[in-house]
């Protein structure tokens, strides 16, 4: 069960002091403005909300229930901006409660996340106008006697080749309890590829999921030794979320971003978005062979996001180091950076920090490197050129005039380089 608020009930609500911070912002996007911004958002929408009488109706049909208050699709511009506006669940189904997570929703609209990472794309386009602000509220799945699996199917796996070139390549990121824990990337997760002929497994051992408490907070909680070790989906259900998603995909025209919750061997489809499927050739992709490198400094990391899927140079001062995809997220400029290398790898492939770098044109490469070489490329000087492949994670500085022996085609298939 579901309902509304419409945009224009949400900027009904903005006084004009709150519409003078708007252009304050529009002269220079930063985190102070915005924060500033968001605080007065946030008192209007609690000031001057009214609910109609179709949500009074629908509110009072789910009295005693779980609300889960989600931004609406209107949040993705011209860039997909996963994870970039505020979800809160397990919310009480009174007006009072409703009204207090709706504004603060409203208020994530105007955050600098979501408007930095917008303006990426659609540079001042985005100040020509206020952030839609349309709401949807939803009844929530909460955990009974076993815990829920949320998780995250892509139609497409979406940093590596088009539908063409290499055929479906569906990926499926799962665990148990809240959803966060997947698009986060920060719960252990099961994951499956699933092309037109195979389906390749990794099964992770989940210790631990995210719990909801009333009022949106979450916290983490173990998991039985039992529900540890054993897959969150077995093959009917993945088998069934796989034909969903496929109509799903037809039904919309282009691929999909799904989240989805299994409870009670029942599944629940709460939120399907657009995503790049990069289109690249598999015979113009490239790789740097580890066994044949030359003499030289060079590292070995983890590939997050392929990007191009080819071997490329650039400066280290173009690289940004983070500590974690969603940090990098927070920093990454593409007129500084091109490439995104991190110490701590995300537990789940579609996190929403990989969808966002897999959205841009073309997708950002990514990858992790243990803490220790992590340090010691960041202290490397700024100037220095560097060799990367995309494919295998190796991060070579070639000595000046060294020639680089650089191989075509996949160093190896996608579906066996899960995360």
């Amino acid at each position: 069960a579901f309902f509304g608020f419409t945009s224009e009930q949400g900027r009904r609500c903005l006084q004009k002091n709150t519409k003078k911070a708007w252009q304050k912002l529009k002269s220079e996007l930063n985190p102070k403005n915005c924060q500033e911004l968001q605080e007065l958002v946030q008192r209007d929408v609690l000031k001057k909300l009214l609910f109609n009488p179709g949500q009074t109706q629908a509110l009072l049909a789910l009295k005693n229930r779980s609300l889960i208050v989600r931004s609406s699709s209107h949040e993705d511009g011209q860039v997909v901006n996963a994870g970039q506006n505020l979800t809160l669940g397990n919310i009480e189904a009174t007006e009072e409660a409703l009204k207090q997570a709706i504004a603060k929703v409203v208020s994530s609209y105007f955050g600098y996340p979501s408007l930095k990472n917008r303006a990426e794309f659609e540079k001042q386009k985005i100040f020509e106008k206020m952030p839609d602000c349309s709401v949807l509220v939803m009844e929530q799945i909460i955990e009974t006697l076993t815990p829920p699996v949320s998780g995250v199917v892509m139609t497409h796996k979406p940093d590596w080749a088009d539908l063409s070139s290499e055929g479906r390549m569906m990926q499926v990121s799962a665990t148990y309890g809240f959803g966060e824990g997947v698009v986060s990337g920060s719960i252990p997760s099961d994951e499956w590829v699933i092309t037109d002929t195979i389906t390749y497994a990794t099964i992770r051992k989940k210790t631990h999921r995210i719990q909801v408490l009333s009022g949106g907070k979450s916290q983490e909680a173990m998991n039985t030794s039992a529900l540890q070790h054993q897959p969150v989906l077995d093959e009917t259900m993945l088998k069934n979320l796989e034909t969903v998603a496929k109509h799903l995909e037809k039904s919309f025209g282009y691929c999909l971003d799904i989240e989805f919750v299994v409870h009670n061997h029942q599944l629940y489809i709460v939120q399907a978005r657009p995503i790049q499927a990069f289109k690249t050739d598999k015979d113009k992709v490239t790789y740097l062979d580890p066994e044949t490198l030359p003499e030289g400094e060079h590292f070995f990391s983890t590939p997050i996001l392929s990007g191009t899927g080819k071997v490329f140079s650039t400066k280290k001062e173009r690289i940004l180091f983070a500590s974690t995809l969603e940090e990098a997220m927070y920093l990454f400029k593409k007129e500084d950076y091109d490439t995104v290398v991190v110490h701590t790898a995300p537990q789940a492939s579609n996190s929403h920090a990989a969808v966002n770098f897999a959205s841009y044109k073309p997708p950002i490469a990514c990858f992790a490197l243990s803490k220790g070489d992590w340090d010691a490329f960041k202290s490397v000087p700024d100037e220095t050129a560097c060799t990367i492949c995309s494919q295998t994670g190796v991060v070579l500085r070639p000595a000046p005039g060294q020639k680089i022996a650089v191989q075509e085609g996949l160093f190896a298939h996608p579906i066996s380089s899960p995360v």
